[in-house]
């Protein structure tokens, strides 16, 4: 899977047409938040758990954070020396560490025009959106316009 992480050094400003999505659970908004606020400094890039699609342009760019099937857990289960079982959350510093961008998606690249309206192409953003987002799976909610992050 190829993605792709700021070079050390030479972090772009994210401009507002841009939108960071990550998986939606608590922990993962949470990681991912962090990420950004470390990655990309008083950005004016959008951070969502989710995406209303009747709310995408042709100028817009789409990015997803997301962590490895081999993540840490946000929730440490210890036995301290007593025996007593101990559940401690992971700092969120550590989860963002874990966090992956995928490479920018440029929404113009499956812009269609229908009926004088812009529309995007539904099956192809989804395709090129899950690969990005692997291993989470990309959620469309047709009833909803809604697209959301999250692991099987």
């Amino acid at each position: 899977m190829s993605q792709a992480q700021p070079a050390e050094g030479k972090r772009v400003q994210m401009a507002e047409t841009t939108y960071f999505v990550m998986v939606s659970d608590d922990y993962e908004i949470k990681a991912a938040r962090e990420y950004v606020k470390m990655m990309y400094p008083g950005t004016q890039a959008k951070v969502v758990h989710e995406l209303r699609l009747d709310r995408l342009t042709d100028k817009h760019t789409v990015i997803t954070l997301t962590r490895d099937n081999e993540r840490t857990p946000a929730v440490a289960i210890r036995h301290n020396p007593q025996g007593i079982r101990e559940i401690s959350p992971t700092p969120v510093a550590e989860l963002a560490k874990e966090v992956r961008e995928s490479k920018p998606i440029a929404v113009a690249k499956y812009w269609a025009e229908v009926d004088g309206d812009g529309v995007v192409d539904l099956a192809s953003f989804l395709t090129e959106l899950g690969k990005g987002a692997s291993p989470a799976a990309v959620k469309y909610l047709p009833s909803q316009g809604l697209l959301k992050l999250g692991f099987a």
